[in-house]
């Protein structure tokens, strides 16, 4: 059987002891101290991550646009397939519907979620600008 804590280890544990253990050290100047970590946390955001988040609320607006014009697009086939009377009984009419709908729906949840994206977006650069 492996011995994990060999008696010669124990000694060089000490090392490695928790930040602010040392009595000389002041815990503000320390800066592996968990206050000091999260002071800096909620010191506003670097510029970099801030201008990235709005960066990436442009690209989803972007992106939004082009998924409801995509929507758009979709609902109209489904529109058309759905008004083609004379061929209502066929079996390529009801694939065709088939396949309009599920467009439509695909096009529908991918606008949902890159709504949700931005949602998420922005409210991560309201809580980095507070």
């Amino acid at each position: 059987m492996i011995d994990l804590n060999p008696p010669a280890r124990l000694p060089s544990l000490g090392e490695f002891a928790l930040p602010g253990a040392a009595a000389s050290e002041s815990p503000a100047s320390d800066p592996f101290d968990l206050r000091t970590a999260i002071t800096w946390a909620t010191n506003a955001a670097p510029d970099g991550v801030l201008e990235a988040k709005r960066k990436r609320i442009k690209l989803l607006r972007k992106q939004i646009e082009q998924l409801q014009q995509r929507l758009r697009k979709a609902n109209e086939r489904l529109a058309m397939v759905q008004s083609a009377a004379r061929h209502r009984t066929t079996d390529a009419h009801m694939q065709a519907l088939s396949a309009a709908r599920a467009q439509a729906q695909a096009a529908s949840s991918a606008l949902s979620m890159a709504q949700v994206a931005l949602f998420q977006a922005e409210s991560a650069v309201i809580g980095s600008e507070v």
